[in-house]
């Protein structure tokens, strides 16, 4: 995440303290600010099982396809997937997303590592909500 943040003195993150999606909540968000800008933020979203979702929005932005979760799609300054959450007691979709300002990096390697945090925002989700798929 260092590369597309750039330098600073002071980062922060204003989120929960602790990462959860209850029932009763429908999102939540973590702001990473650097210097007090927020430069990255990271949103989880749960729907209801097999709910879709429709990124037509990303077209302009000419995103590539992930090979995992479900419609994942890469751009320049983010990236974006669907996956089920099945817990003991539930399943449900999630929908994760992640957004940053735009880096001096060039394409390529933005998106190279977009695509990788969002594999580990992915993971994250996955072991903090308990899901088995």
């Amino acid at each position: 995440m260092v590369p597309l943040l750039g330098s600073g003195k002071k980062v922060s993150e204003d989120t929960r303290d602790t990462f959860s999606l209850p029932a009763d909540l429908k999102k939540v968000t973590c702001r990473v600010e650097l210097d007090g800008a927020t430069l990255m933020t990271a949103q989880a979203w749960r729907k209801p099982l097999g709910a879709d979702a429709f990124w037509q929005s990303f077209d302009p932005l000419h995103p590539a396809k992930l090979d995992f979760g479900r419609k994942g799609l890469v751009w320049d300054y983010g990236a974006t997937l669907l996956h089920t959450c099945r817990t003991p007691t539930e399943a449900f979709e999630l929908e994760l997303e992640i957004s940053h300002v735009p880096s001096e990096l060039d394409s390529a390697k933005v998106r190279a590592l977009d695509t990788q945090l969002m594999k580990d925002f992915q993971a994250f989700t996955r072991k903090a909500l308990n899901c088995t798929a």
